[in-house]
């Protein structure tokens, strides 16, 4: 994967969904950081024209593998001049076979330059580079597959229908050449299951060299203001440098550990992780996150209808809830929703979040790293 710091790239799900309406209001907001516009269009003769229709020569005209254009023009309404009269200081055309993405995605990094400031459109082009931030603007489903492909590498889904550019545009930081976009809310880790199922402790199965529990902070400390671990032998994870908070009467579960380590957040704002879940959706988050502006709870639901309690967004004050359910003898944590304000999040096939919970779980998710 290349690495391109200091670009910012948009994908969308499907056509005319806002996606070089955000590049625009990118570049018009960022204008005095200078930075470089690029367009992608992929090509590829056994599929359908990518713009609906005919006759265009985009596709028809590239012979070679893939061509960077500078734009030039003005006063038409081309993508490219858009953004350029946004204020690119530079704008790029690349077009490029999607068998040569790869080499096409090197040779745009070189044309940028080390460390340009850029804003590029492409959902494509994710799959060869890794840029600071990768924001996906939804529509309604069916996606297109370059979309689907890079939906796991989404920092964020962008809703358009529900105000979600402006939204995020005012959450978008460029700070010394990069681009962030970080979180108000803290992360609360779970890590006192008695794993089962796995025959041993999941938050220390080993990860490229270190545990589990250890890669999925790291993922999680850059965007968030707090990570908090919820345990019950603080010692264990010492190693982490994190506050870990114990239940404040063991043995009761976790609900009781969510409601212990919401009582001890610094923020208002949190998303519950389990220890054994290898990759953090951060466009999933974001999203559950937003909801806490209107519920005391945004939980996934997936496709056959079942609750994603242990990766799922809460307020602090959520805690009162939780606690009055135990003190009712109830401890599954959906037992606490009817005291909260909830909100369901539907969730296609495909995209729950991956729990590690049986060695077959760890074998297949290893095997596909391979």
């Amino acid at each position: 994967m290349l690495k391109a710091p200091g670009m910012l790239m948009i994908g969308a799900t499907g056509r005319k969904l806002g996606k070089t309406e955000l590049a625009v209001r990118l570049l018009t907001r960022f204008g005095r950081a200078a930075p470089v516009g690029v367009k992608v269009t992929p090509v590829d003769p056994q599929r359908p024209c990518p713009s609906g229709g005919e006759g265009c020569g985009v596709c028809a005209d590239l012979d070679a593998p893939f061509e960077i254009e500078p734009e030039t023009g003005s006063g038409c309404d081309k993508d490219t001049t858009r953004l350029l009269a946004a204020g690119a200081r530079r704008v790029l055309w690349l077009r490029a076979q999607r068998t040569e993405l790869s080499a096409a995605g090197a040779a745009l990094l070189e044309a940028l330059g080390p460390g340009t400031v850029s804003v590029c459109e492409s959902s494509s082009l994710r799959q060869v580079i890794e840029p600071d931030l990768f924001l996906l603007v939804a529509g309604p489903e069916p996606w297109k597959d370059s979309a689907r492909a890079a939906r796991p590498m989404a920092d964020s889904l962008v809703r358009p229908e529900a105000g979600g550019i402006a939204s995020v545009l005012g959450e978008i930081r460029l700070e010394a050449g990069r681009w962030s976009m970080p979180a108000a809310a803290a992360a609360i880790v779970t890590a006192g299951g008695r794993s089962r199922r796995m025959g041993r402790d999941k938050a220390f199965l080993e990860l490229d060299g270190r545990p589990l529990i250890a890669e999925v902070v790291a993922q999680l400390t850059p965007w968030l203001e707090a990570v908090l671990i919820s345990a019950n032998e603080p010692d264990r994870y010492a190693f982490t440098g994190l506050p870990v908070v114990p239940d404040r009467d063991p043995d009761q579960g976790p609900l009781m550990g969510i409601a212990s380590a919401l009582s001890a957040s610094p923020c208002e704002r949190n998303l519950v992780v389990a220890c054994d879940m290898p990759h953090v959706d951060k466009a999933l988050a974001r999203e559950l996150l937003a909801g806490l502006e209107r519920s005391d709870a945004v939980v996934p639901v997936d496709a056959e209808g079942h609750y994603e309690p242990l990766f799922a967004a809460y307020r602090k004050s959520a805690a009162g809830a939780m606690f009055a359910a135990l003190a009712a003898g109830k401890r599954r944590i959906w037992d606490a929703y009817d005291g909260l304000r909830l909100e369901r999040i539907q969730l296609a096939a495909g995209d729950e979040p991956l729990n590690l919970n049986t060695p077959a779980d760890l074998d297949a998710f290893m095997g596909g790293r391979r």
